[in-house]
C-alpha cells in the first residue's frame, strides 16, 4: 500500500506499508470467499492433533496438509474441537464394537472444492461431519459393519446415512424398516456411510 500526502507548501511526502495474513487469516479468507458465506472468528480454529488421521482430509495430494500452517508441518489451522469433530469421532468409535475407520473428516473450503462430487455447503468445511467405510475383503462383512456403525451413530444423536453399492444415499427411513441381514429391494451391499450434526 503506498500513501502520498501534500503538505500546504504542495510538497508530497510518501509512505509505502505491507499488509499481509497469516495462515490462519488465509483460511478464514476461505470462508469468506465462500457464496453462501458463514464467517469463521479465529477463535474457530485450533491446531489440535486429530484422534484419527483422517479427521484431517488428506484428499487431492494432501490438499490439507501444510496449507494452513503456521508453525509446523503438524500444526495445520483445522476445525476439530469447537464443533466438536473429535469429540464425536471419539464417541461414536467408543459406542461401535469395532475399529472405526473414518476416511474424510475437516475439509477446508478449498479442499472441498477439490474434492470429488463435493457438496457446496459441506458440513465436512465446518468440522460437523466425517465419512467412515468399515471396507474389509468380504462384502458382506463392510455392509453389515458399516449398518452397524450407521446404527450406532444414530444411537448417539448424529445423523447418519449409508451408501448402497451404486452410491445413492439409503435414507433413514426405509433403513430403520430392516433390521441388517433383511435389506430393501434392489441394495445388495452398504458401502460407506457418513455421520454429521
Amino acid at each position: 500500500m503506498k500513501a502520498t500526502i501534500r503538505d500546504d507548501n504542495n510538497k508530497s511526502y510518501e509512505s509505502r506499508y505491507g499488509i499481509w495474513q497469516d495462515k490462519l487469516d488465509e483460511l478464514r479468507q476461505e470462508y469468506e470467499d465462500l457464496t453462501d458465506r458463514e464467517s469463521q472468528g479465529r477463535e474457530t480454529f485450533d491446531q489440535d492433533a486429530p484422534a484419527y488421521e483422517k479427521l484431517l482430509d488428506r484428499v487431492m495430494n494432501d490438499i490439507e496438509q501444510n496449507r494452513h500452517d503456521d508453525t509446523t508441518p503438524d500444526k495445520n489451522w483445522h476445525i476439530l474441537k469447537l464443533n466438536k469433530l473429535n469429540a464425536n469421532a471419539v464417541k461414536l468409535d467408543d459406542n461401535y464394537a469395532g475399529d472405526l475407520r473414518i476416511t474424510s473428516g475437516y475439509r477446508c473450503p478449498i479442499g472441498n472444492s477439490r474434492t470429488s462430487g463435493n457438496v457446496p455447503k459441506s458440513r465436512h468445511q465446518y468440522g460437523k461431519a466425517f465419512d467412515f467405510n468399515q471396507k474389509s475383503t468380504d462384502v458382506e462383512k463392510t455392509t453389515e459393519e458399516n449398518y452397524n456403525v450407521w446404527r450406532k451413530a444414530a444411537d448417539i444423536g448424529l445423523a447418519a446415512i449409508l451408501y448402497d453399492q451404486d452410491d445413492n444415499q439409503v435414507s433413514s427411513t426405509l433403513l430403520e424398516q430392516y433390521v441388517y441381514p433383511a435389506m430393501p429391494t434392489g441394495i445388495t451391499s452398504y458401502t460407506h456411510g457418513h455421520a454429521e450434526w
